[in-house]
């Protein structure tokens, strides 16, 4: 998620309180602002790049779109899908 303490803490608090332990340890949860060198991302994945992404509800800012499809066209296997979910709406 974007880098913002509170946010990852958040992140944080539900794997530990929505996952077992052993699937806990599968998940790792770092922060990142779209479009920026996703070098560390993939580090955390065993230096493999994903073979899927998920995106939820992401789509509302415009204006970030760009910087989206930059951080997953580089973390993506070129066999790799994104799914998308989002839901059509105008944030007042």
């Amino acid at each position: 998620d974007y880098p913002d303490t509170e946010l990852i803490e958040n992140i944080e608090w539900n794997v530990q309180n929505n996952l077992s332990s052993e699937q806990s340890q599968k998940v790792s949860v770092l922060p990142h602002k779209w479009g920026i060198d996703c070098h560390l991302l993939i580090e955390a994945n065993q230096n493999e790049k994903f073979d899927i992404i998920l995106l939820s509800d992401l789509l509302f800012n415009h204006v970030t779109q760009d910087a989206l499809l930059k951080t997953c066209k580089q973390c993506l296997k070129p066999d790799g899908i994104v799914l998308v979910s989002f839901s059509h709406h105008k944030p007042f």
